[in-house]
């Protein structure tokens, strides 16, 4: 049986523990990396201007396997459902970050790394979804969201640190929402990625020493949206329904910007540039770190919303919330001109 002080002591071991490891470990894969010459280069629609290490997500899948294995094997954090649910989590977001690493060393194409994304979350459906999803409806939902949520953190991870403290927020944010309903299946995993981040985030911030690659970013926003939906799968009403939708809303944001900006300004839709939102407030006066810092902000005031949606067992309040999110994002977008390229 879980008890209230075990959970507490046992979540705080996790979190320490993929800390310390991520910190630790972060130094030997730059200079693993560094030695391998495994590095991202600069390009014209790259921002930083030296070679740096690029598979320094390695780190925070490294922290964050071995954390919850031993610490939830001693500390007993999953009931056996829970633990079917976390097996699955586990057999997708190591495939992804294979993937990712595949990716890194490799380059695929757009068309191949798709085909191997699908086959990840069709691991994790496969093996957890019979736990939380009913229907083949939900399936197909269920595998979009995992496949749009993975691609948006991919496409965020522009700037030094941006993609690492959005995740740091939105992996605290699922474990607050999921404790605080009493759903402990994705609590352990998240408190364990939020603390993988942690660790890391001191050698990826502005001016970065470090790139999480697509190890990183395919790994983080695989599990981010895995958790999420774990979390949704046992929602009471509609605010806990939507409460995820909103706590990672700023790469979803992110990521329909850029597809509409590229409709309106006749543009190729996957072809990388510098128009993400993160560009586009830097080319408005904001400085690196400016930008990082206020994307932070605004990771944080979804994390508001999420919460007062996931606790307000009310219609109204949760319309209200997502009417003034709304209005928040409308008004980012025309106030800095986000729909326009320059």
């Amino acid at each position: 049986m879980i008890t209230n002080m075990s959970l507490t002591v046992g979540l705080l071991a996790v979190t320490f523990s993929s800390w310390l490891i991520s910190r630790a470990l972060t130094p030997f894969v730059i200079a693993l990396a560094s030695k391998l010459g495994i590095l991202d280069r600069p390009e014209e629609r790259k921002i930083h201007l030296s070679p740096i290490p690029r598979i320094g997500g390695v780190a925070i899948v490294v922290a964050w396997f071995p954390t919850i294995l031993v610490l939830n094997s001693i500390f007993q954090l999953t009931t056996p459902q829970d633990s079917v649910i976390l097996a699955g989590l586990m057999l997708g977001a190591l495939t992804m970050a294979a993937l990712g690493l595949f990716d890194d060393l490799t380059t695929l194409s757009h068309r191949r790394k798709f085909i191997l994304e699908i086959i990840a979350i069709s691991l994790f459906l496969g093996l957890a979804g019979p736990r939380f999803l009913n229907g083949f409806a939900a399936y197909v939902i269920a595998g979009v969201w995992l496949l749009g949520v993975t691609n948006a953190f991919n496409l965020i991870d522009g700037l030094d640190g941006l993609a690492t403290g959005l995740a740091t927020i939105s992996a605290a944010g699922i474990a607050i929402l999921a404790g605080q309903s009493g759903v402990l299946g994705p609590v352990i995993p998240a408190v364990a990625l939020a603390g993988a981040c942690l660790g890391f985030l001191p050698y990826n911030r502005h001016p970065a020493k470090v790139f999480m690659g697509d190890t990183g970013s395919l790994f983080l926003g695989f599990n981010l949206a895995a958790m999420s939906l774990i979390y949704m799968g046992s929602a009471t009403h509609l605010g806990e329904l939507l409460a995820p939708v909103f706590l990672l809303l700023l790469p979803l944001f992110d990521t329909l910007l850029a597809i509409v900006r590229r409709a309106l300004n006749q543009q190729p839709l996957f072809i990388a540039d510098k128009a993400h939102f993160y560009n586009l407030l830097m080319n408005r006066g904001f400085t690196h770190q400016g930008t990082v810092y206020f994307s932070y902000l605004l990771g944080m005031a979804l994390l508001l919303s999420a919460v007062i949606m996931s606790v307000a067992n009310n219609v109204i309040i949760v319309f209200s919330v997502a009417v003034l999110t709304g209005l928040l994002l409308a008004l980012l977008v025309l106030k800095f001109r986000l729909f326009d390229m320059d």
